[in-house]
């Protein structure tokens, strides 16, 4: 089913056209013919530089904005568009002028957060990146024991990759069957068995907290296990379980969680929060604002 979204000029971002279209073939094609752009191929990104690159996901988002209509920049092919070019500029690229910076804030999503991604290398160069991420299927089904050099330089190489399927994939699993080596292999499944909530969850194995032998796990959608190698490392990784993977606080502990962030990992994004239920628009909830300000007086900078 057709949905209609706000197209804009790359090098006029307040020239803008509604579109309807199912598929980002068909919007590009509307896009070009009513904002009149040349045949030259191009691509759609959405207001955080994330490039649209599937049918799905594209009327996902769609889906997401309801009765709001997305907003989305179309952009030649061969033209950079990521965090480092402003729309204002991207007209000047055909000069030649590589000092040019960006003077456009990158939109934050419903938690506060940014999606950060590194510019979109060459055709070339993506084409290389899908070959070397084919690579580590492959390895990880014949089943290697250990995590070696060479799959650490595939898994660096590829961070491009990584990273853009976290902003455009909601699912984790599909996330994990592109990217297998971001699967813990030595999953105890007695273990995870135990474990009653899909959200993630900090598991402490050891005599107490203070045990130098401690095993320390954070486990997501009750089958997905990251090691961690100290306490400190755990409870940040199990908070950044939250923030990369766009899970909520879940409300029988979002008070705890949320008070946690912001007094003491310090996590304070100008807008929006983890929280779900009717105090989500609400930036910081009203037990966590009294716990603050009757710790504040005991805090020494």
């Amino acid at each position: 089913m057709a949905a209609l979204f706000k197209v804009a000029r790359h090098d006029k971002p307040t020239e803008r056209k509604a579109v309807k279209s199912a598929s980002i073939e068909g919007l590009i094609s509307g896009a070009k013919i009513k904002l009149k752009l040349t045949d030259e191929n191009y691509k759609l990104y959405t207001d955080d530089f994330t490039e649209i690159d599937e049918d799905e996901i594209l009327m996902d988002l769609a889906k997401a904005k309801g009765s709001d209509q997305l907003l989305l920049t179309i952009v030649p092919e061969e033209t950079p568009w990521n965090g480092s070019i402003s729309s204002k500029t991207a007209s000047a690229l055909s000069s030649d002028d590589d000092d040019l910076t960006i003077d456009k804030p990158k939109v934050q999503d419903e938690y506060g957060c940014v999606a950060y991604l590194l510019a979109q290398p060459n055709p070339e160069v993506l084409v290389s990146l899908e070959e070397q991420r084919l690579k580590l299927i492959q390895i990880f089904k014949s089943e290697r024991e250990d995590v070696d050099e060479e799959i650490i330089e595939l898994m660096d190489a590829c961070y491009y990759l990584q990273r853009k399927k976290i902003h455009t994939e909601k699912k984790l699993s599909i996330i994990f069957e592109h990217w297998s080596y971001f699967h813990y292999r030595g999953i105890d499944e007695e273990l995870l068995e135990r474990v009653p909530v899909a959200n993630p969850v900090l598991m402490i194995r050891g005599k107490d907290l203070h045990d130098p032998g401690n095993i320390y796990h954070i486990v997501i959608n009750k089958s997905i296990m990251i090691h961690a190698p100290s306490f400190t490392e755990s409870i940040l990784t199990t908070f950044l379980c939250y923030y990369v993977f766009s899970i909520v606080y879940p409300p029988e502990i979002e008070d705890t969680l949320e008070a946690i962030q912001r007094l003491f990992l310090e996590i304070n994004p100008e807008k929006g929060t983890k929280r779900g239920g009717k105090r989500k628009g609400t930036k910081i909830h009203p037990k966590v604002s009294k716990l603050t300000k009757d710790i504040d007086p005991y805090i020494i900078d």
